[in-house]
């Protein structure tokens, strides 16, 4: 089967749908995707990009982009960064309850406590407050 990277602007179009021609291209392939006629994979990076789009440019609330980004990453025909699906719908959760965390930093607590560590070198005072915590 034919595997397709999914880039950020293809998440944006499908959520903004402010270009309805690339809109469509997008909801043909994720309609493609959904049927099994191609594997669509992305990255986590991806979302990360999407969430900083929404936030500085399309001025998205951090409820919105945790509601969208979850939505997106819900989506079974879609592949994430070979299985770290899981890794990032934690940090999403936890960016979602931690005002002063960027979801970057939220991906850096819970990919440092899931690899057991007990410190994170990072000038961040916030990120370490949380990270201490074991949020």
């Amino acid at each position: 089967m034919k595997k397709v990277f999914v880039d950020t602007n293809y998440f944006l179009r499908y959520l903004i749908k402010d270009v309805p021609a690339q809109s469509r291209q997008v909801s043909a392939l994720f309609k493609k995707g959904m049927v099994g006629e191609v594997a669509l994979v992305t990255s986590v990076i991806v979302f990360f990009e999407v969430s900083w789009v929404l936030s500085s440019y399309y001025g998205f609330e951090k409820d919105s982009i945790v509601k969208a980004l979850g939505g997106l990453s819900s989506l079974d025909f879609l592949t994430i960064d070979f299985n770290q699906r899981d890794l990032f719908l934690e940090a999403l959760d936890l960016y979602a309850s931690v005002p002063k965390l960027d979801l970057e930093d939220c991906f850096v607590v819970v990919s440092a406590l899931g690899e057991g560590c007990v410190e994170v070198a990072s000038f961040d005072r916030d990120l370490l407050r949380v990270f201490s915590r074991g949020e």
